[in-house]
């Protein structure tokens, strides 16, 4: 585990819905993402799929153009970009022919999202591996998903097992959908680790939200476990019903004896966008710098 880098997944579309709010328009999105990239800790961004697309057309917009417009700037940045689909339902929520869903992967990959987290609610492989298959020959990076819950039947070997199948059936990457964040922290180590044990060179995410109060828990665990990645979202629409936010997760992650997590740039906009306005002028360095976050910072509410 020494020297192990996490990285930081923004879970941008996500921390609106989760929300309860709209993802912003096209011209919106475009004008935010130079920023996000310039904060330097993002190795990838969810900018589609999910609740995405149809809100485009509440709008009045071309989901297809909007989608293009929005991963160009992550694609030129080198940053990955990813997509939530329902497996059996696509990007629907009732089920969707083959034929359109193996359309969906293609067209998709062509407008800039590379990576598709396929997930099925009743964690049901058949309908997960065939939207494995199909991101995979659509040219996408396929990541699979435990939707996570806890159970008498749910256990950890089970999801272990799951992951196996899932992983064995083609999927490149897993993800561990924590989709109510009641996964308790020693458990969904013991998923990890199980899940790493069989495939190391596997990459595992996790995503989580926040209303139980587990997440910054087993953030830690899981990343002392093996995970690759961490979900975040950015400060105002975090936390709640949301995802843990970006800095204190990056914090968390500074825990950790022998792991490091992101560095963040922080220029006047990102400090807007993520909520630390407020932060006291003398707490923050100059753009060109990194905001490291001590315990101190944590514990004063700066952040």
């Amino acid at each position: 585990m020494s020297g192990r880098k996490i990285k930081f997944s923004l879970v941008y579309r996500d921390m609106w819905q989760s929300s309860g709010k709209y993802v912003p328009r096209v011209d919106q999105l475009v004008k935010v993402a130079p920023h996000i990239v310039d904060m330097g800790c993002f190795a990838r961004v969810e900018t589609n799929g999910g609740g995405f697309e149809q809100i485009n057309l509440l709008f009045g917009e071309n989901p297809n153009k909007s989608v293009r417009e929005w991963t160009k700037p992550f694609n030129d940045a080198g940053i990955q970009t990813h997509m939530l689909e329902r497996a059996l339902n696509g990007i629907r929520m009732n089920p969707v022919p083959a034929d359109v869903r193996k359309l969906m992967f293609k067209v998709k990959k062509l407008q800039g999202t590379d990576i598709a987290r396929s997930f099925c609610g009743l964690n049901d492989p058949r309908n997960i591996l065939d939207s494995v298959k199909y991101a995979k020959e659509g040219g996408m990076i396929a990541q699979a998903t435990l939707s996570l819950t806890y159970s008498k039947v749910h256990t950890a070997e089970s999801f272990v097992q799951l992951a196996d199948e899932l992983i064995k059936g083609g999927a490149d990457e897993i993800c561990l959908k924590d989709m109510a964040g009641i996964g308790r922290p020693a458990w969904l180590g013991k998923i990890v680790t199980g899940i790493k044990a069989l495939h190391p060179d596997i990459p595992l995410e996790y995503h989580s939200h926040s209303g139980p109060g587990f997440a910054m828990a087993t953030v830690l665990e899981v990343c002392r476990a093996g995970v690759d990645y961490i979900d975040v979202a950015m400060e105002p629409l975090s936390w709640g019903t949301g995802s843990g936010g970006a800095p204190r997760a990056c914090w968390c992650d500074e825990r950790l004896k022998g792991l490091s997590g992101p560095e963040i740039v922080w220029s006047g906009v990102a400090r807007r966008v993520h909520g630390c306005a407020l932060m006291a002028e003398r707490r923050v360095r100059p753009a060109s710098s990194t905001c490291r976050f001590t315990a101190a910072a944590a514990r004063s509410g700066s952040c």
